[in-house]
């Protein structure tokens, strides 16, 4: 009996440690995305890609879908940027407790579509996210349904969006956090939509580098565009079962790229690798265009997004 028992505890010993031996923390500098993809949005064409179908945790790059959802209901309504909304009971606890993702508004704050664009932006608020759910579909339950309806309207077949933050709370306790999902090529189409969409509210405020609270400015951190000079939107978004993930676009004269980098362990890694694809892209366009302008070259091979990310067979 006692020898039974100690040959399944030395078991489970070199089970253990060959699980904790299997992860490594990267040294910084050292970490990739475990997916990502570059393309441009008007022409389809695939500039660079790894796993782009891979299943994802989004975290809080679901608020690029809520604030693109405010401008929709600001579109849909008439109404202009300054319009405004007001943050309930429920948005001011939503995430309590977790400063680095609030703004920490009080029950009965008002701010305006700009502040709250702003803020979900530049400070990623979770609890502007929640205010924003309640004040497009009067709840938060409905405007999630809207977020999800919205993606698979687009072509988004491979997310789930579980709440309008990213942040996956556990809908109760002892329960698993319900986290949101997707993937570097839905993670594209959805960035591609926004930008071509609403493009001139796209520019001033996913390029938002600082927010207006109670009358006083904040300056953002951690922003993709104030790391990369062709920088011209981003979101980012962070949780420990996530690592680093990253949306953003960027321009090089007439040239506008999407792209999204998932799951890069330390941040400035996931901004490095995503600041270098976006150079190789750009070269690679420029190698391709003839200098007369009056035709393209063959000089990179490229896919495009359709064959890259084709669309689940019913």
């Amino acid at each position: 009996m006692f020898c039974t028992m100690a040959a399944a505890c030395a078991m489970t010993l070199c089970f253990n440690s060959a699980a904790t031996a299997e992860f490594v923390r990267p040294a910084h500098g050292e970490s990739t995305p475990k997916a990502y993809i570059v393309i441009d949005p008007y022409t389809n064409v695939v500039y660079g890609t790894k796993q782009p179908e891979k299943i994802w945790i989004t975290a809080s790059l679901n608020k690029a879908m809520a604030v693109y959802l405010l401008f929709d209901h600001m579109h849909k309504n008439n109404e202009s940027i300054n319009a405004t909304l007001t943050i309930s009971k429920a948005a001011e606890n939503y995430l309590k407790g977790y400063d680095a993702s609030l703004l920490h508004a009080k029950a009965g704050d008002v701010l305006t579509y700009d502040q709250a664009a702003r803020a979900m932006i530049a400070k990623s608020a979770g609890d502007v996210a929640y205010a924003i759910a309640e004040h497009v579909s009067g709840d938060h339950k409905s405007f999630v349904k809207l977020m999800n309806d919205t993606a698979k309207k687009w072509g988004m077949h491979k997310t789930i969006f579980a709440d309008a933050s990213g942040f996956g709370k556990s809908p109760a306790r002892y329960k698993p956090r319900a986290y949101s999902t997707s993937t570097a090529c839905d993670m594209a189409v959805m960035m591609s939509r926004i930008l071509t969409t609403y493009p001139n509210l796209y520019t001033n405020y996913f390029g938002a580098t600082d927010y207006i609270y109670k009358g006083k400015r904040h300056n953002g951190s951690n922003l993709f565009t104030e790391y990369y000079n062709h920088a011209e939107g981003q979101k980012t978004g962070y949780l420990n079962a996530s690592r680093n993930n990253l949306v953003a676009t960027a321009r090089m004269g007439e040239i506008e790229l999407v792209g999204v980098s998932l799951g890069t362990y330390w941040r400035q890694d996931s901004f490095n690798h995503m600041a270098q694809q976006f150079d190789v892209a750009f070269n690679h366009i420029m190698d391709d265009v003839d200098i007369t302008g009056q035709k393209p070259l063959a000089n990179h091979p490229h896919t495009s997004f359709s064959d890259t990310c084709p669309v689940p067979k019913a």
